[in-house]
């Protein structure tokens, strides 16, 4: 019965680490160093926008920094593309958090391609 120990702990650590970036996010600024997290994501934006993948770096630079856990008080706006909650609502990932890379570089891709190619979305432009 050993075999179920290690899920647990798996998950334990998982929990712990998560925990950690989440007080990092909220003790500090909200602009991430360049790090794993930036590499994760600048890889998600290039896979999932191709060829409109430099525009979407700028933007996603400009917006947050590329942090995916950057928040806006005033106006809820969350993660990489800071995306305001009732957009967020409004998109196929919904259901998943707006913090998550993949989530939010996903949704941000789905706005991008409903709206005809287009950043109306954004404050930040890539131009």
């Amino acid at each position: 019965m050993s075999c179920p120990m290690i899920p647990i702990r798996v998950s334990i650590v998982t929990i712990a680490v998560l925990l950690a970036l989440l007080l990092t996010t909220f003790t500090h600024t909200p602009r991430a160093e360049a790090s794993t997290l930036n590499t994760e994501v600048i890889a998600s934006i290039n896979v999932t926008f191709g060829a409109y993948a430099p525009q979407a770096l700028r933007v996603a630079y400009c917006e947050s920094g590329y942090n995916p856990f950057a928040y806006n008080r005033s106006s809820g706006a969350s993660g990489v593309f800071q995306i305001i909650p009732g957009t967020w609502r409004g998109t196929s990932r919904a259901w998943s958090s707006p913090f998550s890379t993949w989530a939010n570089v996903a949704a941000a891709h789905e706005i991008f391609v409903r709206d005809g190619n287009s950043w109306r979305e954004w404050t930040c432009k890539p131009w």
